[in-house]
């Protein structure tokens, strides 16, 4: 997949991911209301990265990490998903790892 294409799986979690610049040559990717679940931890990482492309490619591979789901909450209804390589899956959590 291309830098826009993980981007567009992004969005497909949280409409509202956005690719911001701090500064020059410094990039993240802000995906509000997405948390991955870590043990018992909800967390929501930090990037930073010298390019677009690196800020979407760091914060993708955050995101599908293979160890971890993510957990959202939009409009107080909470969804945990899991990448499968191909798209979002719902993970149940009441069974999760």
């Amino acid at each position: 997949m291309n830098w826009e294409q993980k981007f567009q799986a992004l969005m497909a979690i949280c409409p509202e991911v956005s690719l911001k610049m701090r500064k020059p040559g410094d990039w993240f990717v802000s995906i509000p209301w997405v948390s991955r679940r870590e043990g018992s931890v909800l967390s929501s990482g930090c990037d930073s990265a010298k390019s677009p492309e690196e800020a979407v490619a760091q914060r993708f591979e955050w995101a599908t990490n293979p160890k971890f789901y993510l957990v959202t909450t939009v409009n107080s209804c909470r969804r945990a998903v899991k990448w499968n390589g191909f798209m979002w899956a719902d993970v149940d959590e009441t069974v999760a790892v």
